[in-house]
């Protein structure tokens, strides 16, 4: 029972003095590790490695560095105590084994030590994306590796004496890991420390000699199995992008504004699950597709805001539609169906050539022509296109769009927007990472990706065009990381008609 008390002890003081860290991922690599382990043995004294009886409780410390899904990287060093003595086989005293041929004045044989060990490790990690998922909260691993002990020992033997050694040794095991709330890790373990050597317990074939012929005498090797309980975590905090207290890995809308309540998925909250936002939301408390708001007719103009609700409408008329498209509502034209000024009440005057202005206010009847040239049509110049180009940079390997480049594409979205016409030219480039196949592919993505992004703008397909080149047309040398920073590229040129 004490031992037991001291052991979860130890995990208590590691909960406590790691509460500012988080789960070990790519993005923070690093993690460091306290536990508790108690350590059993098995060589010439016998077989103890499920008794308990001798073992004391020892600690460890572990730094384990991210590879890959599937391996990390582990320095351990663990110290611990161990207490072994023969009371019923060969090394007992009175049992008529080799320890009474050689003679036990002090008692059966045995040693009482500390054991030092420092080992670097490999583990696999079975949740790796593809025996299992990586964000499983249970995560099986196996380990290996190899090291040094050092063994401080009293011996007892038909003689006392104190020994120091030191030797070689391969770790091996297994263990199981489970993460609670992505930012502590339990780590339950157990891994055998195979020695070199056959002098740990003082029994060898050297100090068995004496009295020759005694079979098994000093033929077992010693081995120590270790078991180990703990809590790792990583040194530094999970990025959380948007600062809404749920880290990128878990947040399903990275990018929500400073302040705004989410969910435990990182979303605004949405009170009346119409998607959108209450933060957005003109009526949080009521479905609507407008702001959040309810529109009947279908017209994007929230009722609250529509004089004709029932009715599909245009926003300039507050809701209301206007059949003859003459500015007045149809509920003000008395000539619903003919276009007409409103100081006819709608009704239209003469106008032979259908340019909106009447002919008694027209100086050129005939012909079609703007108000502000009295009816009469303005000569069109032909204007040359204008291009206008400008760059955005991606990170490796990535096709995403960082948000600092968001303003370069919406100055383009906004021009686009007012001249109606004008093209667009997307051109995506790569470094030279990767293979060409690859590159070409990551330089389509890229492309696209600004592409949808000027889409969900409001601005037609059909006047974008995307062109991918890969790693073919470098405007740096790839031999940098400046260079190929430059190369990791999306151009974007405007031609203005």
């Amino acid at each position: 029972m004490k031992k037991t008390t001291i052991f979860l002890t130890l995990i208590v003081i590691s909960l406590l003095t790691t509460n500012q860290l988080f789960s070990q991922t790519k993005e923070q690599p690093w993690s460091v590790g306290l536990h508790g382990n108690m350590t059993t043995y098995q060589g010439d004294l016998g077989n103890y490695w499920f008794d308990f009886s001798g073992s004391k409780i020892g600690a460890a410390i572990t730094a384990t560095r991210y590879i890959s899904p599937f391996f990390d990287a582990r320095a351990k060093i663990s110290y611990t105590g161990l207490e072994i003595y023969d009371e019923n086989g060969t090394y007992a005293a009175g049992a008529g084994g080799y320890a009474d041929l050689v003679g036990t004045p002090y008692g059966s044989w045995g040693f009482d030590g500390k054991l030092l060990a420092s080992t670097l490790n490999l583990i696999f990690k079975f949740n790796n994306g593809v025996l299992m998922g990586e964000n499983k909260a249970l995560k099986p691993f196996l380990i290996g590796g190899f090291g040094e002990t050092r063994f401080k020992s009293n011996i007892r033997r038909d003689k006392q004496d104190v020994r120091k050694y030191h030797n070689i040794t391969y770790y091996y095991g297994l263990g199981l890991k489970y993460t609670i709330q992505d930012k502590y890790n339990i780590i339950l373990e157990a891994g055998m420390l195979n020695n070199m050597n056959d002098d740990l317990d003082g029994i060898t074939d050297e100090t068995t000699s004496t009295h020759g012929g005694w079979k098994g005498a000093g033929e077992s090797n010693d081995e120590f199995l270790q078991f180990s309980l703990g809590i790792t975590a990583n040194l530094g905090k999970a990025a959380d992008s948007d600062n809404d207290g749920v880290s990128d890995k878990k947040d399903q809308c990275p990018n929500t504004p400073k302040g705004v309540e989410v969910d435990k998925k990182g979303c605004p909250l949405d009170r009346d699950k119409d998607g959108v936002a209450d933060y957005n939301d003109e009526c949080p408390d009521v479905k609507g597709t407008i702001k959040g708001c309810p529109d009947k007719d279908k017209d994007k103009i929230a009722d609250k805001n529509d004089d004709c609700p029932t009715e599909k409408g245009l926003p300039k008329l507050k809701g209301c539609p206007d059949t003859d498209r003459d500015g007045i509502a149809d509920k003000n034209d008395k000539c619903p169906n003919k276009k007409g000024p409103r100081s006819n009440n709608g009704c239209p005057y003469p106008d032979k050539d259908g340019d909106g202005i009447a002919d008694k206010d027209d100086k050129c009847p005939n012909r079609k022509g703007p108000r502000s040239n009295n009816g009469c049509p303005i000569p069109v110049k032909k204007q040359k296109d204008v291009t206008i180009t400008d760059v955005i940079y991606f990170k490796t390997n990535s096709a995403r769009i960082q948000s600092q480049y968001s303003s370069v594409i919406d100055k383009m979205v906004s021009l686009m927007k007012k001249d109606g016409v004008s093209k667009l030219i997307i051109a995506g480039h790569t470094d030279s990472d990767a293979s060409d196949s690859y590159n070409m592919g990551l330089s389509q993505r890229r492309a696209k990706a600004v592409k949808d992004y000027i889409i969900k703008k409001g601005v037609s397909s059909g006047r974008i065009k995307t062109n991918a080149f890969g790693e073919t047309r470098p405007i740096a040398s790839n031999k940098t990381p400046q260079g190929k920073q430059l190369n990791r590229r999306g151009e974007i040129k405007l031609i203005l008609k």
